[in-house]
């Protein structure tokens, strides 16, 4: 189970919020649950009168200030027994979510937004989830503490998508296993490994481990060291399922951590041979020459 407890109270507030005395910065409480879904508790010491409408909001980070996406989720009061109002929002499994990193705000009144701190994580359904074979695509949200201790929500939207679940170099050569979710294996699936700008693609077969389980394929391929480093420069890995079929980008997103550049998302990996491989923030399998 991951537990953020979040940055003090005198994190520095967001751009655009109103002043000290209305700014008694709040921390929103998120729990996970097997499908994808998340809720999100907050606690008042008072209750709200009957006429608000309180809300977080989730806005997109982007480049572009006029283009951020915005998605509403309504707070409503549940029982507690501490005092004061505990607030509840929902975010379902079912409600897709651009790829990316969320900020939360929490609007308590009209036209007043803030941002809350990151308050105790419960995310311990969301590791070796295992998504179901009949979906159209796949959302995974982990919220998590950003700058300062606020919450932020990084989420992920692809279908199909291969799962990384182990990495290794051995006998100079990159080894890689994991599960297919969303398409078969067929004639001709292999691993592929290219690079911004250049023509050639390092390519090896995969092998099928396991029968499918009807939810996913277990796969294991290994790819040339040597021919990996040799042009230089990192390079994205990707499973093409089979000959005709369009790649997937090897990744790992289905756990509990939200930057996978670091802690527990870093490769368990020696650095030792020609390659390194690592993730990405977003959890894309890269490969980079040894320096």
């Amino acid at each position: 189970m991951t537990r953020a407890k979040g940055a003090a109270s005198h994190a520095p507030k967001a751009s655009g919020t109103p002043g000290p005395r209305a700014s008694a910065v709040r921390r929103v409480e998120c729990t996970a649950d097997s499908a994808g879904g998340l809720t999100l508790d907050v606690h008042l010491p008072r209750e709200l009168p009957a006429t608000a409408a309180p809300a977080l909001l989730l806005r997109l980070r982007t480049a572009k200030a006029d283009g951020t996406e915005t998605v509403r989720l309504p707070l409503s009061p549940v029982e507690s027994e501490d005092a004061g109002e505990t607030l509840r929002a929902a975010l379902p499994s079912t409600m897709p979510l651009s790829e990316g990193d969320w900020d939360v705000h929490l609007s308590l009144t009209e036209g007043e937004a803030r941002r809350p701190l990151c308050g105790e994580l419960d995310l311990r359904s969301l590791v070796g989830r295992v998504p179901r074979a009949d979906r159209t695509w796949l959302g995974v949200r982990i919220p998590y503490a950003g700058s300062g201790g606020l919450l932020r929500i990084r989420a992920w939207l692809r279908w199909p998508h291969a799962e990384v679940e182990d990495v290794r170099l051995e006998k100079g050569e990159l080894v890689l296993a994991g599960r297919l979710h969303g398409v078969g294996l067929g004639p001709g699936a292999r691993l592929e490994a290219g690079g911004a700008g250049r023509a050639e693609v390092v390519r090896a077969p995969v092998t099928p481990v396991d029968s499918a389980d009807g939810e996913s394929y277990g796969f294991v391929g290994a790819l040339s060291c040597d021919e990996l480093a040799a042009s230089g420069g990192d390079r994205q890995l990707r499973l093409r399922p089979a000959e005709s079929a369009e790649p997937v980008r090897l990744a790992r997103i289905l756990d509990d951590v939200a930057d996978k550049s670091r802690g527990a998302g870093q490769l368990p990996v020696p650095e030792v041979g020609s390659v390194v491989p690592y993730f990405t923030v977003s959890g894309d399998l890269r490969v980079r020459p040894e320096p």
